[in-house]
């Protein structure tokens, strides 16, 4: 990237900002691809998705949409569909929220990285 006094020229700024339209329009096409019972916003917060019998398999991940009925997030593993599990969703001045969920789809992004649907069951205790 050629830069003046540390800052991106014009040129380089216009090709950053095509880049992310064309990331949009793809993001765009693929809600509407997808059915959705409920409207999605967006939501950012660390997630804890506790897995087994006992819970004891805990997988770190991030929340990025939610709806009235469950939340999406993104992870390292894939997770197979149907499992419940307890989400623990990390809030900023609050006790983090418990709720029981089930896995109703999960995709690959790229190597290594996941996206998945939980539909919300039952607030744990």
């Amino acid at each position: 990237m050629a830069t003046v006094n540390g800052r991106a020229g014009e040129a380089e700024n216009s090709r950053i900002r095509r880049i992310i339209e064309d990331l949009r329009k793809a993001e765009k096409a693929q809600e509407m691809r997808e059915r959705r019972a409920a409207e999605r916003q967006p939501f950012v917060r660390p997630v804890e998705i506790a897995l087994g019998r006992n819970r004891d398999v805990v997988m770190k991940a991030m929340s990025n949409t939610i709806s009235h009925l469950g939340i999406g997030v993104v992870h390292d593993v894939p997770i197979d569909v149907g499992r419940i599990a307890v989400l623990t969703i990390l809030r900023m001045h609050e006790t983090p929220l418990r709720v029981r969920a089930e896995c109703r789809w999960c995709n690959e992004y790229s190597s290594q990285w996941y996206a998945s649907g939980w539909k919300f069951i039952a607030e744990e205790q």
